[in-house]
């Protein structure tokens, strides 16, 4: 406090550990960590022995979260660079299928080392039910990272067969909130595409025939 750049520099570590000495007095106690880790500070009541093992299984625990949060980043990033869903026109189920983003391969790959170790040992419907499982994880992770803006297959197909098999509302509404499907809206507005999709097919089937017909006639 109050010092510049000079007076950081030539601040000693020295100096820091006694003041930190002398505010502390018998509450403490420094002990030498190690040649490499210099000092360490450790509480007076504490077994010099219990001390030195906590401060070993905090760093080794840190130094796990930190991998365990750059793995999570990373994947995140790896997400958030997914296009944004756009409903397909015109609006058909094989469009809306083929539309819907592909799972990135490290997300894939890190789902199934988690449901499956690191050489998970699957044959014929147990393999199919396990690459299920592994899709399924790796899209409900995109659907709510992106908070829905980033729609798999599996979010779409699942609020259309909810709403078609039970048209409840709340049924959605509950699948949509733990983040499992699309919106009751967001169904019934590819619904409403899909209708009019059909009807301008119709449409032009129709004035197909009536075309014909005039100039046959």
């Amino acid at each position: 406090m109050g010092g510049d750049q000079a007076d950081v520099e030539s601040y000693w570590a020295q100096n820091l550990q006694r003041k930190i000495a002398i505010s502390f007095g018998d509450k403490i106690k420094i002990k030498l960590a190690g040649q490499r880790r210099g000092n360490s500070f450790l509480n007076s009541v504490v077994p010099e022995d219990e001390a030195f093992a906590r401060l070993h299984c905090d760093a080794e625990e840190h130094l796990h979260n930190d991998k365990l949060r750059w793995a999570a980043l990373h994947l995140r990033s790896q997400i958030m660079k997914l296009p944004k869903s756009r409903t397909p026109n015109p609006a058909t189920v094989q469009n809306l299928k083929e539309s819907t983003p592909d799972i990135p391969t490290q997300l894939d790959l890190f789902f199934r080392s988690l449901l499956g170790g690191l050489t998970p040992k699957f044959r014929g419907a147990q393999k199919d039910g396990f690459d299920r499982k592994v899709t399924t994880m790796a899209s409900d992770a995109i659907f709510n990272i992106t908070g829905g803006t980033v729609k798999p297959w599996k979010h779409t197909a699942l609020g259309l067969e909810m709403a078609s098999l039970t048209g409840y509302k709340l049924t959605l509404q509950i699948l949509n909130r733990s983040g499992h499907s699309i919106s009751y809206n967001k169904t019934k507005g590819i619904e409403t595409k899909f209708a009019y999709s059909v009807e301008c097919t119709r449409w032009h089937k129709v004035e197909s025939r009536s075309c014909n017909s005039i100039c046959v006639g």
